[in-house]
Protein backbone atom coordinates (compact mmCIF):
# COMPACT_ATOMS: atom_id res chain seq x y z
CA UNK A 1 0.00 0.00 0.00
CA UNK A 2 1.11 3.55 -1.03
CA UNK A 3 1.80 5.56 2.13
CA UNK A 4 0.11 8.41 0.05
CA UNK A 5 -3.14 7.31 0.34
CA UNK A 6 -5.63 8.10 3.04
CA UNK A 7 -5.24 4.45 4.90
CA UNK A 8 -1.57 4.66 4.35
CA UNK A 9 -1.16 7.99 6.15
CA UNK A 10 -3.69 6.32 9.00
CA UNK A 11 -1.67 3.61 9.33
CA UNK A 12 1.30 5.83 9.92
CA UNK A 13 -0.32 7.72 12.18
CA UNK A 14 -1.95 4.51 14.37
CA UNK A 15 1.76 2.95 14.55
CA UNK A 16 3.08 6.28 15.69
CA UNK A 17 0.61 5.79 18.42
CA UNK A 18 1.36 2.28 19.61
CA UNK A 19 5.24 3.26 19.25
CA UNK A 20 4.46 6.29 21.43
CA UNK A 21 2.49 4.29 24.46
CA UNK A 22 5.02 1.70 24.25
CA UNK A 23 7.75 3.70 24.50
CA UNK A 24 6.05 5.95 27.70
CA UNK A 25 5.60 2.92 29.49
CA UNK A 26 8.86 1.65 29.28
CA UNK A 27 10.47 4.96 29.95
CA UNK A 28 8.65 5.42 33.25
CA UNK A 29 9.64 2.03 34.15
CA UNK A 30 13.24 3.14 33.54
CA UNK A 31 12.62 6.69 35.34
CA UNK A 32 11.07 4.95 38.04
CA UNK A 33 12.33 5.88 41.80
CA UNK A 34 13.87 2.52 42.35
CA UNK A 35 15.83 2.16 39.18
CA UNK A 36 19.77 3.25 39.25
CA UNK A 37 19.93 6.49 37.54
CA UNK A 38 21.25 6.10 33.68
CA UNK A 39 22.99 9.18 31.28
CA UNK A 40 20.07 10.33 29.23
CA UNK A 41 22.60 11.81 27.16
CA UNK A 42 24.56 8.83 26.52
CA UNK A 43 20.70 7.00 25.90
CA UNK A 44 20.24 9.59 23.29
CA UNK A 45 23.22 9.37 21.60
CA UNK A 46 22.30 5.53 21.03
CA UNK A 47 18.86 6.55 19.67
CA UNK A 48 20.34 8.65 17.27
CA UNK A 49 23.12 5.94 16.53
CA UNK A 50 20.37 3.53 15.88
CA UNK A 51 18.64 5.66 13.22
CA UNK A 52 22.05 6.86 11.78
CA UNK A 53 22.99 2.85 11.03
CA UNK A 54 19.24 1.69 10.08
CA UNK A 55 19.21 4.67 7.50
CA UNK A 56 22.72 4.44 6.25
CA UNK A 57 21.76 0.98 5.46
CA UNK A 58 18.77 1.78 3.73
CA UNK A 59 20.07 4.26 1.25
CA UNK A 60 23.37 2.23 0.94
CA UNK A 61 21.61 -0.74 -0.61
CA UNK A 62 18.27 0.95 -2.19
CA UNK A 63 19.93 4.12 -3.97
CA UNK A 64 18.78 8.00 -4.08
CA UNK A 65 17.74 9.53 -7.26
CA UNK A 66 18.71 12.92 -6.25
CA UNK A 67 21.96 11.92 -4.75
CA UNK A 68 22.98 10.05 -8.01
CA UNK A 69 23.91 6.80 -6.24
CA UNK A 70 21.94 3.65 -7.61
CA UNK A 71 20.56 0.73 -6.21
CA UNK A 72 22.47 -2.31 -4.96
CA UNK A 73 21.59 -5.59 -4.67
CA UNK A 74 24.29 -7.83 -2.75
CA UNK A 75 22.25 -11.16 -4.15
CA UNK A 76 22.62 -9.67 -7.58
CA UNK A 77 25.49 -8.21 -7.93
CA UNK A 78 28.66 -9.25 -5.88
CA UNK A 79 31.29 -6.23 -5.73
CA UNK A 80 35.15 -6.55 -5.23
CA UNK A 81 36.32 -4.98 -1.96
CA UNK A 82 37.86 -1.99 -4.16
CA UNK A 83 34.20 -1.36 -5.27
CA UNK A 84 32.53 -1.96 -2.34
CA UNK A 85 35.07 0.35 -0.52
CA UNK A 86 34.94 3.40 -3.47
CA UNK A 87 31.03 3.01 -2.80
CA UNK A 88 30.99 3.38 0.67
CA UNK A 89 33.10 6.39 -0.07
CA UNK A 90 30.85 8.11 -2.87
CA UNK A 91 28.11 7.06 -0.01
CA UNK A 92 29.33 9.27 2.61
CA UNK A 93 30.77 11.90 0.14
CA UNK A 94 27.41 12.31 -1.50
CA UNK A 95 25.34 12.33 1.94
CA UNK A 96 28.00 14.76 3.27
CA UNK A 97 27.76 17.57 0.81
CA UNK A 98 24.28 18.04 1.32
CA UNK A 99 24.16 17.39 4.68
CA UNK A 100 24.50 21.01 5.87
CA UNK A 101 20.61 22.00 6.03
CA UNK A 102 19.78 19.36 8.42
CA UNK A 103 22.26 21.23 10.99
CA UNK A 104 19.67 23.70 11.71
CA UNK A 105 16.85 21.68 13.06
CA UNK A 106 19.74 19.39 15.00
CA UNK A 107 21.17 22.21 16.51
CA UNK A 108 17.71 24.15 17.46
CA UNK A 109 16.63 21.00 18.88
CA UNK A 110 19.81 20.95 21.34
CA UNK A 111 18.86 24.34 22.38
CA UNK A 112 15.33 23.65 23.19
CA UNK A 113 16.30 20.80 25.17
CA UNK A 114 18.57 22.99 27.26
CA UNK A 115 16.20 25.37 27.44
CA UNK A 116 13.45 23.70 28.47
CA UNK A 117 15.38 21.68 31.00
CA UNK A 118 16.52 24.61 32.42
CA UNK A 119 13.17 25.61 33.01
CA UNK A 120 12.24 22.94 35.10
CA UNK A 121 14.15 24.23 37.89
CA UNK A 122 12.09 27.43 38.05
CA UNK A 123 8.28 26.50 36.98
CA UNK A 124 6.30 24.40 39.33
CA UNK A 125 5.36 20.94 37.89
CA UNK A 126 1.68 21.93 36.50
CA UNK A 127 2.81 25.59 34.71
CA UNK A 128 5.50 23.33 34.04
CA UNK A 129 3.15 21.35 31.57
CA UNK A 130 0.90 23.86 30.71
CA UNK A 131 3.69 25.68 28.79
CA UNK A 132 5.25 22.55 27.48
CA UNK A 133 1.91 21.52 25.61
CA UNK A 134 1.82 25.37 23.96
CA UNK A 135 4.69 24.44 21.76
CA UNK A 136 1.43 22.70 19.56
CA UNK A 137 0.13 26.22 19.11
CA UNK A 138 3.59 27.15 17.83
CA UNK A 139 4.00 24.37 15.82
CA UNK A 140 0.70 25.47 14.10
CA UNK A 141 1.87 28.42 13.65
CA UNK A 142 5.14 27.76 11.73
CA UNK A 143 3.16 25.52 9.63
CA UNK A 144 1.04 28.60 8.16
CA UNK A 145 3.70 30.84 8.44
CA UNK A 146 6.50 28.68 6.61
CA UNK A 147 4.65 26.42 4.59
CA UNK A 148 1.18 28.33 3.57
CA UNK A 149 -0.86 25.71 5.31
CA UNK A 150 -4.70 26.71 5.63
CA UNK A 151 -6.19 26.19 8.89
CA UNK A 152 -10.33 25.91 8.55
CA UNK A 153 -12.12 27.59 11.97
CA UNK A 154 -12.35 23.98 13.10
CA UNK A 155 -9.37 23.39 12.92
CA UNK A 156 -8.17 26.36 14.04
CA UNK A 157 -10.71 25.84 17.54
CA UNK A 158 -9.26 22.21 18.16
CA UNK A 159 -5.87 23.29 18.54
CA UNK A 160 -6.76 24.94 22.29
CA UNK A 161 -8.54 22.00 23.00
CA UNK A 162 -6.25 19.51 21.90
CA UNK A 163 -3.17 21.35 24.67
CA UNK A 164 -6.18 21.18 27.33
CA UNK A 165 -6.90 17.53 27.06
CA UNK A 166 -2.96 16.81 26.63
CA UNK A 167 -2.31 19.35 29.72
CA UNK A 168 -5.09 17.72 32.22
CA UNK A 169 -3.51 13.77 30.74
CA UNK A 170 0.38 15.09 31.28
CA UNK A 171 -0.20 16.15 34.93
CA UNK A 172 1.72 13.99 37.88
CA UNK A 173 -0.37 11.26 38.90
CA UNK A 174 -1.91 12.13 42.29
CA UNK A 175 -0.51 9.03 43.70
CA UNK A 176 3.10 9.57 42.25
CA UNK A 177 2.98 12.99 44.06
CA UNK A 178 2.12 11.51 47.73
CA UNK A 179 4.94 9.22 47.17
CA UNK A 180 7.81 11.64 45.94
CA UNK A 181 6.75 13.94 49.79
CA UNK A 182 6.07 11.05 51.99
CA UNK A 183 9.36 12.26 53.97
CA UNK A 184 10.43 15.28 55.96
CA UNK A 185 13.43 15.78 54.39
CA UNK A 186 11.68 15.44 50.80
CA UNK A 187 9.02 17.93 51.87
CA UNK A 188 11.64 20.11 53.21
CA UNK A 189 13.57 20.04 49.86
CA UNK A 190 10.34 20.58 47.78
CA UNK A 191 9.01 23.22 50.13
CA UNK A 192 12.56 24.93 49.24
CA UNK A 193 12.48 24.68 45.59
CA UNK A 194 9.04 25.74 45.54
CA UNK A 195 10.43 29.23 47.33
CA UNK A 196 13.25 29.11 44.46
CA UNK A 197 10.68 28.68 41.64
CA UNK A 198 8.46 31.55 42.56
CA UNK A 199 11.13 34.29 42.56
CA UNK A 200 12.76 33.07 39.51
CA UNK A 201 9.32 32.76 37.66
CA UNK A 202 9.45 34.90 34.85
CA UNK A 203 13.08 33.47 34.25
CA UNK A 204 11.22 30.15 34.20
CA UNK A 205 8.29 31.52 31.35
CA UNK A 206 10.96 32.91 29.35
CA UNK A 207 12.80 30.10 28.82
CA UNK A 208 10.15 27.77 28.33
CA UNK A 209 8.76 30.60 25.96
CA UNK A 210 12.07 30.11 24.26
CA UNK A 211 11.47 25.97 24.30
CA UNK A 212 8.76 25.54 22.36
CA UNK A 213 9.49 28.26 19.79
CA UNK A 214 12.21 26.40 19.40
CA UNK A 215 10.17 23.11 18.90
CA UNK A 216 7.36 24.35 16.64
CA UNK A 217 10.14 26.09 14.73
CA UNK A 218 12.69 23.17 14.34
CA UNK A 219 9.71 20.74 13.29
CA UNK A 220 8.31 22.67 10.53
CA UNK A 221 11.48 23.12 9.30
CA UNK A 222 12.15 19.32 9.10
CA UNK A 223 9.00 18.94 7.71
CA UNK A 224 9.80 21.18 4.80
CA UNK A 225 13.01 19.46 4.20
CA UNK A 226 11.42 16.28 3.93
CA UNK A 227 8.99 17.45 1.63
CA UNK A 228 11.54 19.04 -0.44
CA UNK A 229 11.32 16.52 -3.49
CA UNK A 230 14.32 18.12 -5.28
CA UNK A 231 16.59 17.51 -2.34
CA UNK A 232 18.09 14.07 -1.44
CA UNK A 233 15.54 11.13 -0.12
CA UNK A 234 13.44 10.52 2.88
CA UNK A 235 16.02 8.08 4.19
CA UNK A 236 19.46 9.95 3.73
CA UNK A 237 17.65 13.34 5.02
CA UNK A 238 16.99 11.25 8.25
CA UNK A 239 20.57 9.51 8.10
CA UNK A 240 21.88 13.31 7.91
CA UNK A 241 19.81 14.52 10.73
CA UNK A 242 20.73 11.59 12.91
CA UNK A 243 24.39 11.91 12.40
CA UNK A 244 23.88 15.82 13.82
CA UNK A 245 21.93 14.35 17.03
CA UNK A 246 24.47 11.80 17.27
CA UNK A 247 27.02 14.49 17.82
CA UNK A 248 24.59 17.14 20.15
CA UNK A 249 23.73 13.94 22.51
CA UNK A 250 27.71 13.37 22.87
CA UNK A 251 28.45 17.32 23.92
CA UNK A 252 25.78 17.25 26.19
CA UNK A 253 26.55 14.12 27.91
CA UNK A 254 30.23 15.70 28.19
CA UNK A 255 28.60 18.94 29.58
CA UNK A 256 26.32 17.00 32.49
CA UNK A 257 30.13 14.76 33.61
CA UNK A 258 31.78 18.40 33.67
CA UNK A 259 29.19 20.15 35.59
CA UNK A 260 29.20 17.76 38.28
CA UNK A 261 26.80 14.90 37.24
CA UNK A 262 23.74 17.69 37.91
CA UNK A 263 20.17 16.39 39.49
CA UNK A 264 19.50 12.72 38.85
CA UNK A 265 16.77 12.49 35.95
CA UNK A 266 17.01 15.78 35.04
CA UNK A 267 18.07 14.88 31.65
CA UNK A 268 21.17 16.68 31.97
CA UNK A 269 24.29 15.03 33.58
CA UNK A 270 21.84 12.34 35.11
CA UNK A 271 24.20 9.17 35.25
CA UNK A 272 25.20 7.34 38.01
CA UNK A 273 28.68 6.47 39.45
CA UNK A 274 31.11 4.32 37.90
CA UNK A 275 30.96 4.62 33.60
CA UNK A 276 28.81 6.05 30.92
CA UNK A 277 26.58 2.71 30.55
CA UNK A 278 25.79 2.73 34.16
CA UNK A 279 22.36 1.71 34.67
CA UNK A 280 21.25 0.39 31.60
CA UNK A 281 19.16 -2.68 32.02
CA UNK A 282 16.41 -4.22 29.19
CA UNK A 283 13.71 -1.38 30.54
CA UNK A 284 16.49 1.64 29.33
CA UNK A 285 17.09 -0.90 25.85
CA UNK A 286 13.60 -1.26 25.08
CA UNK A 287 13.03 2.83 25.38
CA UNK A 288 16.43 3.32 23.44
CA UNK A 289 14.89 1.20 20.81
CA UNK A 290 11.26 2.53 21.26
CA UNK A 291 12.15 6.20 20.34
CA UNK A 292 14.78 5.48 17.66
CA UNK A 293 11.96 3.53 16.20
CA UNK A 294 9.36 6.69 16.81
CA UNK A 295 12.12 8.89 15.45
CA UNK A 296 11.78 6.99 11.79
CA UNK A 297 7.99 6.79 11.83
CA UNK A 298 7.63 10.70 12.80
CA UNK A 299 9.91 11.24 10.01
CA UNK A 300 7.11 9.34 7.81
CA UNK A 301 4.45 11.78 9.27
CA UNK A 302 6.25 14.74 8.47
CA UNK A 303 6.73 13.69 4.96
CA UNK A 304 3.05 12.03 4.17
CA UNK A 305 1.07 14.25 7.19
CA UNK A 306 2.53 17.20 9.23
CA UNK A 307 3.60 18.55 12.63
CA UNK A 308 -0.17 19.46 13.77
CA UNK A 309 -1.40 15.22 13.07
CA UNK A 310 1.69 14.18 15.03
CA UNK A 311 0.28 16.38 18.03
CA UNK A 312 -3.01 14.72 18.10
CA UNK A 313 -1.28 11.39 17.63
CA UNK A 314 0.74 11.94 20.82
CA UNK A 315 -2.63 12.88 22.77
CA UNK A 316 -3.76 10.03 21.19
CA UNK A 317 -1.08 7.46 22.85
CA UNK A 318 -1.29 9.67 26.28
CA UNK A 319 -5.16 8.83 26.58
CA UNK A 320 -4.12 5.16 26.29
CA UNK A 321 -1.06 5.46 28.41
CA UNK A 322 -3.89 6.95 31.16
CA UNK A 323 -6.04 3.55 30.67
CA UNK A 324 -3.12 1.35 30.93
CA UNK A 325 -1.29 3.30 33.41
CA UNK A 326 -4.13 2.09 35.79
CA UNK A 327 -3.40 -1.79 34.95
CA UNK A 328 0.68 -1.57 34.48
CA UNK A 329 1.40 0.56 37.28
CA UNK A 330 -1.44 0.40 39.65
CA UNK A 331 -2.31 4.00 39.04
CA UNK A 332 -5.36 5.44 39.88
CA UNK A 333 -7.51 7.32 36.93
CA UNK A 334 -8.31 10.53 38.08
CA UNK A 335 -11.28 12.87 37.28
CA UNK A 336 -8.41 14.59 35.43
CA UNK A 337 -7.66 11.75 33.13
CA UNK A 338 -11.42 11.41 32.01
CA UNK A 339 -11.83 15.04 30.98
CA UNK A 340 -8.58 14.98 29.65
CA UNK A 341 -9.22 11.61 27.41
CA UNK A 342 -12.67 13.74 26.10
CA UNK A 343 -10.82 16.42 25.49
CA UNK A 344 -8.55 14.78 23.01
CA UNK A 345 -10.70 12.39 21.37
CA UNK A 346 -13.24 15.62 21.24
CA UNK A 347 -10.44 17.71 19.69
CA UNK A 348 -9.10 14.84 16.89
CA UNK A 349 -13.00 14.53 15.53
CA UNK A 350 -13.09 18.50 15.45
CA UNK A 351 -10.04 19.03 13.77
CA UNK A 352 -10.50 16.37 10.93
CA UNK A 353 -14.31 17.34 10.61
CA UNK A 354 -15.57 13.78 10.97
CA UNK A 355 -18.35 12.76 13.10
CA UNK A 356 -18.90 9.35 14.34
CA UNK A 357 -21.01 7.90 12.20
CA UNK A 358 -19.00 9.12 9.51
CA UNK A 359 -15.88 6.89 10.74
CA UNK A 360 -17.53 3.84 11.45
CA UNK A 361 -19.11 4.24 7.83
CA UNK A 362 -16.25 4.82 5.87
CA UNK A 363 -14.45 2.29 7.96
CA UNK A 364 -17.28 -0.76 7.33
CA UNK A 365 -17.05 0.45 3.61
CA UNK A 366 -13.76 -0.11 3.20
CA UNK A 367 -13.71 -3.38 4.73
CA UNK A 368 -16.40 -4.98 2.86
CA UNK A 369 -15.47 -3.57 -0.23
CA UNK A 370 -11.56 -4.56 0.09
CA UNK A 371 -13.00 -8.40 1.49
CA UNK A 372 -15.08 -8.73 -1.75
CA UNK A 373 -13.11 -7.27 -4.67
CA UNK A 374 -9.14 -7.00 -3.17
CA UNK A 375 -8.93 -3.43 -3.71
CA UNK A 376 -9.43 -0.63 -1.19
CA UNK A 377 -11.63 2.17 -3.06
CA UNK A 378 -11.57 5.61 -2.25
CA UNK A 379 -13.93 6.87 0.67
CA UNK A 380 -14.85 10.47 1.29
CA UNK A 381 -15.62 10.16 4.74
CA UNK A 382 -12.28 8.17 5.67
CA UNK A 383 -10.22 11.36 5.80
CA UNK A 384 -7.17 11.69 8.24
CA UNK A 385 -6.68 15.13 9.87
CA UNK A 386 -4.70 16.90 7.36
CA UNK A 387 -7.97 16.36 4.93
CA UNK A 388 -8.07 20.03 4.95
CA UNK A 389 -4.79 21.12 5.38
CA UNK A 390 -2.51 22.28 1.37
CA UNK A 391 0.19 19.98 1.18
Amino acid sequence: MKLETTLGKLQILLALVAQNTLYLIFLRISKAPEHPKYSTGVALAFVEGIKLFVCAIVVFFTGDTNLKLAAWDPLMTTLHPRDLARRISLFTRRVAQTSGPMAIPALIYSVQNMLVMQSAKYLPTVLLTAANQTKIITTAFFSVTMLGRHLKRHQILAIPILVAGVFLLSLPNPKQMATATTTAAAALRQQQQQQERQSNLLAGLLLMGGGVMCSGFAGVYTEKLLKNTRGPGLWARNAQISFYGVLSALVWSIMGNKSGGGDHGSGIGDGGPGHLMYGFDLSVWLAVVLLAAGGLIVSLVMKYADNIVKGFSVGVSLCLLAVVSPIVFGDSFSFGNLIGIKLVISATFVYSGLTWRELTGGLKNHTTSTSSSGVPPHHPHLRVPLAHAKP
